[in-house]
């Protein structure tokens, strides 16, 4: 049996199957995304990239979603820095993070506001 040679494009064949490949797993990612991701779970990379650009590419919009980062972070730094003073702000910036911002640890935040509360109870005595 003669030695086979290759050509140049039979040398295509498994980057062309790779590519398929790549854009039929896209395809279907993207047909998961818009069909069993509800409001309720978190954002996808398809939704990341989407508000860069400011498509929907998913069930939510990135960009009329609040971050919770810069209000959860400003309440950490007065809880440090200034906790009497700041006491009344404190406790409202965690009950918004709890109800509108951060709806999944709310829990946490309601815990917080709780030793907040008994430690301001705890101080006046």
């Amino acid at each position: 049996m003669p030695k086979q040679e290759f050509e140049f494009i039979d040398y295509l064949g498994p980057l062309a199957v790779s590519v398929c490949f790549v854009i039929a797993l896209f395809i279907l990612s993207a047909i998961i995304n818009f069909i069993w991701i509800t409001k309720n779970d978190d954002r996808t990379v398809f939704e990341k990239f989407g508000s860069t650009f400011d498509l929907r590419c998913g069930v939510h919009r990135m960009r009329h979603r609040p971050n919770k980062w810069p209000l959860l972070t400003y309440t950490f730094a007065i809880l440090e820095l200034e906790p009497i003073k700041m006491f009344s702000t404190i406790l409202t910036n965690l009950e918004e993070l709890a109800t509108n911002v951060d709806p999944q640890r709310c829990e946490m935040y309601e815990e917080m506001v709780m030793n907040l509360r008994i430690n301001e109870n705890y101080a006046r005595r």
